[in-house]
């Protein structure tokens, strides 16, 4: 299922708030079956930690919220940039025959990409470009918004 954004998540993934074990999400996470949707390759299973945090969010209410705050004041390659192109990117653009032979893993292929415009014009979707991540919606705005500005102020290994 596409779970990339929360009406995705509730829907597609059939979230049923207050109530983790009557949830599709919640059950095909923690069982180990054919149509896990969360151990597809080339991604790793949920850690139990991880799996514990979705089941206590769905036993609150699966709530819109978020206790961050989008902070692009800064941007840095380490602690912004390379979380979210491995968080997003890596799965098709990994080491192993990256898709379209881009491989986005480090701060070198990244930058490249980046000081191209290719990689803004894919996750702003901007025409006559393949929308990346392929066939799901845009990154979350702050996500685009810090990479946009990494690249804005020159792309530094930080």
């Amino acid at each position: 299922g596409d779970l990339i954004s929360y009406d995705k998540i509730i829907n597609t993934g059939g979230v049923n708030p207050f109530y983790a074990n009557d949830s599709y999400l919640y059950e095909a996470i923690t069982e180990n079956n054919s149509d896990d949707i969360m151990t597809q390759p080339p991604y790793n299973p949920l850690s139990a930690t991880e799996i514990a945090l979705i089941k206590k969010w769905i036993d609150q209410g699966a709530l819109n919220n978020s206790c961050q705050a989008c902070d692009t004041s800064q941007a840095s390659f380490s602690n912004d940039i390379l979380p979210i192109i491995t968080g997003y990117c890596t799965g098709c653009h990994g080491d192993n025959s990256p898709s379209a032979g881009i491989a986005l893993t480090n701060h070198s292929n990244i930058a490249d990409n980046a000081s191209s415009g290719q990689l803004s014009d894919v996750i702003n979707h901007n025409a006559g470009v393949v929308a990346m991540p392929y066939l799901a919606e845009k990154l979350d705005p702050c996500y685009i918004a810090k990479i946009d500005k990494w690249i804005a102020e020159g792309m530094q290994n930080n």
